[in-house]
């Protein structure tokens, strides 16, 4: 938690320890790695947490989605790109529980992932309505070239 507050410092070390081997087996202490460097506020610090959204397990995706939050005051620009990645790991969780209902770790990536990811896209859009993946990729194919974004985002 102190490295994250000392960002942007701090940003290099921690996306070094995300993914190091010695704390692979402590999902708790990695989890609270990517939220740190989320908490380092440091614009480099977004290329690690984009890329985690890919990551095996699901809890470190719900991690950097929830770390990302913390980037709702870049240039819309920045934003945007964050929005489409998250958007991204969104459809691509939805896409495998729809692709076979009866699987349960599909199922389960899901019911982890789909909260926190749904919420980053809040952060970043303003926009409040949306409360299911369609409605997101609806929203980002109406807003994506819009010029502001915000609570007047509808």
């Amino acid at each position: 938690k102190a490295l994250g507050a000392m960002g942007p410092e701090s940003t290099s070390v921690l996306s070094k320890w995300v993914d190091d081997k010695k704390v692979r087996d402590n999902l708790e202490l990695q989890r609270q790695l990517v939220l740190s460097l989320g908490a380092t506020k440091d614009d480099d610090a977004t290329k690690t947490l984009v890329d985690l959204l890919k990551y095996r397990d699901p809890t470190i995706v719900a991690a950097a989605a929830e770390a990302l939050c913390n980037f709702e005051k870049m240039e819309l620009k920045a934003r945007k790109d964050l929005f489409e990645a998250i958007l991204k790991a969104l459809m691509s969780a939805k896409g495998e529980v729809d692709a076979n209902a009866t699987d349960n770790i599909a199922r389960e990536k899901w019911n982890i992932v789909s909260a926190p990811l749904m919420t980053a896209l809040t952060v970043l859009s303003g926009h409040k309505d949306a409360k299911r993946a369609e409605e997101w990729q609806r929203f980002w194919n109406k807003h994506k070239r819009d010029k502001s974004w915000g609570d007047d985002a509808g």
